[in-house]
């Protein structure tokens, strides 16, 4: 069996032809006809059609990357749009009496506003942030056709909005808190445990209690961080979008590190205030900032 030629350029591919074209001297002694026709069997595998572009193939993974990255942060600011106005919202509502409803008639608050600032938090501030980060991704993306991978510049938009990614860590920091309040408040007010039932029933709310939808900023972070990693990975050294989404991974890691440490440190606070409440006639202030449990034994 004659092995296959491999071509590297197209002078290869004239001397390959050439020397497939000479007439056989078996058959034919006139050396000025004309030369055979080369068969597609015959050229070298590197002009075959059917052949697969890596970098091609690598462009159309990069854009199912970014497509998963803009559906999945259009789902999630969703999600926090539902938080708002099915549960945080109609409580807020409460508090505010209604001047076309008669007095009597008024329905009374069912939580005061600290009370509901201590559930929610941040989480409107987390949902304009969001929106507007996603609207900027539609921008970069919508414009880009079907598997362009390689047209898609996203590293800016990271870049711009990660720094603001901060204020998760005032959410990620009172989230504990939050789910722990929400059982005691339930327990304690028949007309919030109601509200909560009924908020999950409705439509907009898809079945989700208000504790499944509280998790979500606390999971976005070290999402949004995967998928950058991933998209990062499936961009060339020299594509235009590859130093700003090296940038943006360099920001949003920091971001996510930083949340840790603030998670890790109110944790840390907690354990030092109950074993503060434990001990008596201390000779020094056991609750001052600097102070961190290095070892809990339960004994």
């Amino acid at each position: 069996m004659p092995q296959e030629r491999t071509l590297t350029s197209s002078s290869k591919l004239d001397d390959v032809v050439s020397q497939e074209t000479k007439l056989d001297p078996a058959t034919n002694d006139d050396q000025d006809s004309e030369p055979k026709e080369p068969k597609v069997e015959d050229l070298p595998l590197a002009v075959k059609v059917g052949e697969v572009d890596p970098l091609e193939a690598q462009f159309k993974h990069r854009y199912q990357v970014a497509k998963e990255l803009v559906e999945t942060e259009q789902k999630y600011v969703q999600n926090l749009m539902c938080l708002l106005e099915v549960y945080q919202n109609p409580l807020l509502e409460r508090l505010v009496p209604d001047p076309t409803i008669p007095k009597s008639k008024q329905l009374p608050p069912i939580l005061d506003k600290k009370q509901i600032s201590s559930i929610f938090c941040n989480a409107e501030q987390i949902y304009f942030l969001n929106a507007k980060f996603l609207s900027s991704l539609r921008v970069d993306f919508e414009k880009v056709a079907t598997g362009k991978g390689g047209d898609i510049f996203i590293g800016r938009t990271f870049v711009q909005f990660s720094h603001f990614f901060k204020m998760y860590s005032i959410f990620c920091n009172e989230h504990e808190q939050a789910q722990t309040l929400i059982g005691e408040y339930a327990s304690q007010n028949a007309a919030f445990a109601e509200f909560l039932k009924e908020a999950r029933q409705d439509q907009r709310a898809g079945g989700f209690d208000i504790q499944s939808f509280l998790i979500m900023p606390i999971q976005r972070i070290p999402r949004l961080k995967m998928l950058l990693e991933e998209l990062l990975k499936c961009t060339p050294a020299d594509h235009e979008d590859h130093a700003q989404l090296t940038k943006g991974l360099g920001i949003l890691s920091s971001v996510a590190t930083l949340i840790n440490e603030a998670v890790h440190e109110r944790e840390n606070r907690i354990k030092v205030w109950k074993i503060a409440e434990m001990m008596t006639h201390v000779p020094f202030n056991l609750l001052a900032p600097h102070r961190y449990v290095l070892l809990h034994r339960v004994r």
